[in-house]
């Protein structure tokens, strides 16, 4: 069963990712996906292990299209997450229509928000639309390992809805 599966989910106490079950997801949380294993979660890229913070996916389980599709994250997203201790002072709050089942339409934003959860200036936000976009089930290929952060899980992934 695959909520039983593990994936790796960043610690912010211990400032180090920990294996947890799929179905220990939560909303927020960031995950390290490895080559070849699937997402679970939909997610949004933050970085990736190559330039530019791109990576490439496939989804032929979920759509039945057997080509690669690349996907690259926002520029100011990779620069916070550049490193592994950088995600434990990952100071963002990322707002998003409730799930919906159009695969292939998305877009979010990402406010800077205080330790106390506000956000700090609302004129100052990054745009993030379906090419930061990574759906659950999908395979990371020919990329060593992305970071993301969930947006949707369990039954309100896209490909579950």
């Amino acid at each position: 069963m695959k909520n039983n599966n593990f994936c790796l989910v960043y610690d912010k106490k211990q400032r180090q990712f920990v294996n947890k079950k799929w179905k220990e997801i939560v909303l927020g949380d960031i995950v390290k996906v490895m080559n070849d294993h699937q997402f679970p979660a939909d997610l949004i890229l933050l970085n990736s292990s190559e330039p530019n913070g791109i990576c490439y996916v496939e989804t032929k389980n979920i759509d039945g299209e057997t080509n690669l599709k690349f996907r690259q994250s926002n520029k100011t997203l990779k620069e916070v997450t550049e490193r592994d201790e950088m995600l434990a002072d990952f100071n963002y709050v990322c707002l998003t229509r409730p799930p919906n089942e159009f695969i292939y339409q998305f877009d979010a934003t990402f406010y800077q928000i205080n330790t106390d959860g506000l956000i700090l200036d609302k004129t100052k936000f990054l745009m993030i639309d379906k090419q930061s976009f990574l759906l659950r089930g999908s395979y990371l290929k020919q990329t060593d390992y992305i970071i993301g952060v969930v947006v949707y899980v369990g039954h309100n992934t896209k490909s579950m809805i």
